[in-house]
């Protein structure tokens, strides 16, 4: 893991995280679970000599992070977070997205590198 933490490149993710094969930092799984802290990657970072302003979308998704993890330390995550969606008519996972079958191909990949990696890239 720490390992993961010294091959950020803040400027490079800032410009491709959004993408398949951008710069993310899979970190994802230590930090929900505890196992490290966003202030703690933050620290590392800034340890190596970037600049709060060499890595603002970096920073802004570790802000993000925080705030969700405190959201569900204050709200039950169990009931909606937001208003209900009366129009929704179907509350099932189609099939054709867990076999990973959808004929869309960016969706299919994504979901079979979940069940061969346990990752799956939020875009």
């Amino acid at each position: 893991m720490l390992e993961k933490i010294d091959a950020i490149k803040p400027a490079e993710y800032g410009g491709t995280h959004n993408y398949l094969n951008g710069a993310v930092t899979r970190l994802s799984p230590f930090i929900s679970r505890g196992v490290i802290s966003t202030k703690f990657v933050l620290e590392k970072l800034m340890a190596r000599g970037f600049k709060l302003g060499d890595m603002e979308v970096f920073v802004k998704e570790l802000c993000w992070r925080d705030y969700f993890q405190r959201t569900g330390q204050v709200k039950d995550l169990d009931t909606a977070i937001r208003q209900e969606q009366n129009s929704v008519s179907n509350h099932e996972i189609p099939m054709s997205l867990i076999e990973a079958a959808t004929g869309v191909d960016a969706i299919d990949t994504s979901v079979r590198e979940l069940y061969e990696t346990g990752y799956m890239h939020n875009h």
